[in-house]
């Protein structure tokens, strides 16, 4: 019986720790953000952030086909998106919205890199 109890007990932490637990890309809510409100934020929410970003500005297929054949890529993506965004508001009070800048940022990496040019294909 003892052993049975210590069972369920397990399962019941494990179940809990694993369902409030959030995916690197769930959470983001600095979409229209300021300079002040995005300095504010947490790296989660600004990686979380940067990938709803990415997805709202891509192609549905395009995303389906980066995920299936290199599935890291957009969580590195993600990261280096909020960067720019992060490094463009550091130390700055400016009103521009972090939704802009990401824009600009976006444009910029695929400017850049060839291999990026299905960014911003979403039409």
């Amino acid at each position: 019986m003892k052993k049975v109890l210590w069972l369920i007990a397990l399962v019941v932490l494990v179940t809990a720790s694993t369902t409030s637990a959030q995916e690197w890309y769930e959470g983001g809510t600095l979409h229209t953000a300021t300079a002040q409100q995005w300095n504010a934020g947490s790296e989660h929410d600004h990686v979380a952030t940067a990938a709803d970003w990415i997805h709202v500005t891509t192609d549905k297929a395009i995303i389906k086909q980066v995920v299936a054949d290199y599935p890291e890529v957009l969580h590195q993506l993600s990261i280096a998106l909020a960067q720019c965004v992060s490094k463009t508001f550091e130390g700055s009070q400016v009103n521009s919205k972090s939704s802009d800048v990401a824009v600009l940022c976006l444009a910029m990496f695929k400017g850049q890199n060839q291999n990026l040019s299905w960014l911003l294909s979403r039409k």
